[in-house]
Order: C-alpha cells, then structure tokens, then sequence
C-alpha cells in the first residue's frame, strides 16, 4: 500500500490591541499520508481554532475564550475553553480552565462481521494549575 507524500499547511495570526487580543488558525493535511484503500472514512483533515483574550489591572488578571474545531477523517471533534489567569507575584501565575468537548466518529468492529458503527463523546474538563518562572 502506498500512502500520499506528506503536505501540509498552517496558517495563524494574532491581532493586539491595547489589552485585547484575537488569534486564529486554521491547518489542512492535505491528504497527507492516507490511502483510500486503508482510510474508508476519509482522507482528509482540517483544523481550526480561534480565540480571543483580555488583560486587566495591569496586566495581573486575565480572561480568555477559545475555540478549537477538527475534522479528522469525517470523525469531528469541538472543544471550547474558558480560562483566567492570575500573576500572583514576580514569575508566578495561577489558573483555572474550563473545557467542554463533543466528539462524534466511526469506527469498524474489530470482529469478523467489520460493521461500521458510530460513537459519540461529550463531557466537561476542569484544570486548575500555576506556573512558576525563575
């Protein structure tokens, strides 16, 4: 089986102003290492996210939204996150992310019959962290 040649692509910007930002990307496969043969559902990738992000009192507190889209192979995946920031002190941040996610793919039953079935996912991830700069 030969597979295509790898060809990809991102793209992404950032645009700044003042204490707000917006940013955004988007990545093709381009049909980058799939066989039709091997990739009954598909062979191509697609990939987007944007977001957008606020400062505040200086610079110690901020909030930020994002979006992040895929579509794998016809198998979808979406996820949106909610964050805020916290400089505590001089090289210390904390912070607390909220993420729900929805997934929806196929698959084939790994027995003998090798029917293609759905399968769906969706749940909630809660992260809660700090980071420390020396």
């Amino acid at each position: 089986i030969k597979f295509k040649d790898l060809n990809a692509y991102n793209l992404g910007a950032v645009i700044k102003y003042g204490q707000f930002s917006v940013a955004g990307s988007f990545m093709n496969y381009n049909k980058s290492l799939s066989n039709s043969t091997v990739d009954t559902f598909g062979v191509e990738t697609n990939i987007h996210v944007i977001g957008t992000r606020y400062d505040f009192l200086e610079g110690k507190y901020s909030v930020s939204l994002n979006h992040f889209h895929s579509d794998h192979k016809k198998n979808k995946f979406d996820a949106t996150s909610m964050g805020v920031e916290s400089l505590i002190g001089k090289g210390i941040k904390a912070y607390i992310q909220f993420t729900r996610f929805q997934a929806k793919g196929k698959y084939i039953e790994t027995d003998t019959t090798r029917v293609i079935k759905n399968d769906k996912s969706k749940g909630d991830i809660v992260i809660i962290g700090g980071k420390i700069a020396l």
